[in-house]
C-alpha cells in the first residue's frame, strides 16, 4: 500500500503556474505605471522651474535697470558702467553676485556682462548681455521689452532703438541656438514698447 501523501499521488493544480505568471505581469505593469508617473511629475517640475527662473530674471532686470539709472542715469552717461563697477556698487542685484568675485550670474547660472553703449548720444545707454536657455528666451524678451530701448538676440535686432518689438524676429532669433544671448540696452529715457 502506497502512502497517500506520496508525490505520485499528489494532484497538481494546473492553474497555479498561470497564477504565478499573472502576478509577475501585474508587478511589472505596476512598476511601469509608477515610472511613467514619476517621469510626468519630473516634467511638470522642470517646466515650473524654468518658468520661475524666467520670471525671477525679469525681476532681476527691472532691479538692475532701476539701480543703474539711479547711479548713472542722472547725467545719462554710462561711460564708467562695467560689470565690475555695477557689481561692486550693488546695481546688479547682490543676489546675482558670484561670491568672492566682481562678476554676476543670472538665475540660470550663466554669466552677465555689462558695458556702456551709444544710442542717440555717446555712452547714453548701458548694454547688458544675458544668456539663457532657448526655452526661456521668448518669454524673457517679451517680459523685458517695455523697459528697454533696444534688444538684440544673438546679435539679431528684435527691438530697434526706441521701436516696437518684432515677435517673429524674436521667435526666430531665440530658436537659432541652444543658449541665446539676449543683449538689452537701456538709458534714462527708456521708451515704452508699442
Amino acid at each position: 500500500m502506497k502512502n497517500s501523501l506520496s508525490p505520485v499521488f499528489v494532484r497538481r493544480n494546473p492553474t497555479a503556474r498561470k497564477q504565478r505568471g499573472n502576478g509577475l505581469i501585474f508587478a511589472l505593469l505596476g512598476a511601469a505605471l509608477t515610472a511613467m508617473s514619476a517621469y510626468g511629475a519630473f516634467l511638470v517640475y522642470e517646466d515650473k522651474s524654468l518658468t520661475d527662473s524666467t520670471k525671477a530674471d525679469i525681476v532681476n532686470v527691472q532691479d538692475l535697470i532701476t539701480n543703474s539709472q539711479a547711479m548713472f542715469g542722472r547725467n545719462n552717461d554710462y561711460a564708467g558702467a562695467t560689470t565690475t563697477s555695477l557689481v561692486q556698487a550693488g546695481a546688479i542685484p547682490p543676489r546675482l553676485r558670484i561670491v568672492g568675485t566682481t562678476t554676476a550670474a543670472n538665475s540660470f547660472s550663466l554669466p552677465i556682462t555689462a558695458a556702456p553703449a551709444s544710442g542717440t548720444g555717446v555712452n547714453d545707454l548701458l548694454s547688458v548681455s544675458w544668456p539663457l536657455p532657448r526655452a526661456a528666451c521668448t518669454d524673457f524678451v517679451t517680459g523685458i521689452a517695455s523697459f528697454n530701448r533696444r534688444i538684440d538676440v544673438g546679435g539679431a535686432p528684435v527691438k530697434p532703438l526706441d521701436g516696437a518689438i518684432n515677435g517673429a524676429a524674436t521667435a526666430a532669433a531665440c530658436d537659432a541656438t541652444q543658449t541665446p544671448v539676449v543683449t538689452f540696452y537701456f538709458g534714462r529715457f527708456a521708451a515704452v514698447s508699442r
